[in-house]
């Protein structure tokens, strides 16, 4: 068997710079809504304490304005989903520093005219003539959709395209390319993402 020249061979190596730049817009979130957070905390302080310290009637119109358990109530609405879109970040955050650290470096997959290989997160190889499906799906949280081979209609592998180098749209026409397009990147469940 003759060793495969590399114009045979389309790889696809891993990239880091997504997840980095998911991590870098997470937390410019996570910093604008703490910001948020202390000034409308500050704002509501103030509703609180400013009828206390202004004196005469212009504290008693203040204090009027409300019911007794108007403030406690705006307090708990703001402050209740506040609190989940802070921690939901701060996840989000967390996720997002885990994928980097298992993302390595090197090839993600080969295409080839026999075949195809994921060698990223375990290593996967199939012919042409038994992938039954090359697509892409997941959900749009964490790492994103993946890209998911098949073979006999059960999932062999899959890896996030993500952590992908190249865009769907090369890897696709590679694939064609490769089976005469018998076989192509399905992306009819990204319509469901969006």
């Amino acid at each position: 068997m003759k060793a495969m020249t590399p114009a045979e061979r389309f790889t696809v190596a891993l990239t880091s710079a997504p997840t980095v730049e998911r991590i870098a817009r997470q937390r410019s979130v996570l910093r604008l809504q703490v910001i948020f957070a202390l000034v409308f905390g500050a704002v509501l302080l103030l509703v609180w304490l400013g009828p206390q310290l202004i004196p005469g009637s212009a504290g008693r119109a203040v204090l009027g304005a409300l019911p007794p358990w108007g403030l406690p109530v705006a307090t708990v609405i703001w402050a209740v989903p506040t609190l989940i879109r802070i921690v939901a970040t701060f996840v989000s955050i967390h996720r997002a520093k885990r994928d980097l650290a298992s993302l390595g470096q090197g090839p993600a997959l080969y295409i080839d005219p026999t075949g195809m290989e994921f060698a990223y997160p375990k290593r996967v190889r199939a012919r042409w003539v038994e992938i039954t499906a090359l697509k892409v799906s997941g959900n749009s949280w964490g790492a994103g959709p993946e890209l998911r081979m098949e073979v006999s209609g059960r999932e062999v592998a899959s890896i996030p395209i993500n952590f992908l180098d190249s865009k769907l749209g090369a890897i696709d026409s590679a694939v064609r390319a490769r089976t005469m397009g018998r076989i192509g990147v399905d992306l009819s469940d990204m319509d469901r993402l969006l």
